[in-house]
């Protein structure tokens, strides 16, 4: 049998980590796309989304599956809206930031480091969001 607090913690303890992963990228990391000249930014995006993918993949999977578990599990209005809001938080994902980043090894223009900083934004607020969810209710 599957024990739903521990579901219930692995959800909420790899929301926390993605609020933290998504402040530092929209404070720190995406703005510093802007300040690169272009040789030196198309390697370090590569190495970049390398190393992000290691580390940012593995949570947000766990983070999915947990809340898919947990609606299973419960079958409630509150686990129902926490999966809504990781399946936005996918999509926003993989329609908008994804084909971005993947266009920067073509060129780098400040107009996608604004749509990113905004996207990623939509993503971050979900993630705030969903982890007040789990906090108030």
């Amino acid at each position: 049998m599957i024990d739903e607090d521990i579901i219930l913690n692995i959800c909420l303890i790899t929301n926390l980590l993605m609020i933290g992963i998504s402040l530092i990228i929209q404070f720190i990391v995406y703005p510093s796309f802007k300040i690169f000249d272009k040789a030196f930014f198309l390697k370090y995006h590569r190495n970049y989304m390398k190393k992000m993918f290691i580390v940012v993949s593995p949570i947000m999977i766990l983070e999915i599956v947990s809340s898919a578990i947990l609606f299973i599990l419960s079958k409630t209005k509150i686990e129902a809206l926490i999966l809504f809001i990781n399946i936005l938080i996918w999509l926003v994902t993989f329609i908008f930031i994804v084909p971005i980043h993947n266009s920067f090894s073509k060129n780098n223009n400040l107009k996608k480091v604004k749509k990113l900083l905004n996207y990623n934004f939509t993503r971050t607020f979900l993630w705030i969001f969903k982890a007040l969810i789990f906090i108030y209710v």
